[in-house]
């Protein structure tokens, strides 16, 4: 997580926004991009952090320190600057040229939906739908009615009686 702190030193100086160490090495998707190791002999900052190296062959000496950090327009690399008066990393300006070494796209860039219209040829046609779940395809019969009318009641006791 980040967190902003306002300078002392002068009033015409933006705030930082300060990154926490755990932070600093948390994507790799760049060809142009590898781990600087606080062991790293070239490494000055005491922490490790990302560098970025646009030559042929990788080498931390050249390298500059950069996070890529999520901002109004999706993960950019920025700058990782380093405040010399507290040892603390905090997020310089924005380095567009990273950028273009990408090697993985970001899990959050979905291209927009294909919508597929399909055309309308069946102008004025009224849509047949089958209505009658409960009917056999094989033998169509309709269907009876939930209730019964006066005729079918009359011959249902009709029936009944002369069983009895």
């Amino acid at each position: 997580m980040a967190s902003t702190s306002q300078s002392t030193i002068g009033l015409s100086e933006e705030p930082k926004l300060y990154l926490k160490l755990g932070d600093l090495c948390f994507a790799k998707t760049n060809s142009k991009v590898q781990e600087v190791d606080k062991t790293n002999p070239t490494n000055r900052r005491g922490y490790m952090f990302l560098g970025f190296c646009e030559d042929e062959v990788w080498t931390a000496k050249r390298c500059k320190a950069v996070y890529k950090y999520l901002d109004g327009d999706g993960y950019n690399w920025y700058a990782l600057s380093h405040d010399r008066t507290n040892g603390r990393p905090y997020l310089g300006k924005r380095v567009p040229q990273v950028d273009k070494y990408n090697t993985q796209v970001d899990k959050y860039n979905f291209p927009p939906p294909q919508v597929i219209e399909e055309p309308v040829d069946d102008k004025g046609k009224q849509p047949k739908y089958l209505t009658d779940y409960d009917s056999d395809s094989t033998n169509p019969k309709p269907t009876k009615e939930a209730q019964s009318t006066d005729e079918e009641l009359s011959k249902e006791t009709s029936l009944d009686a002369s069983i009895i």
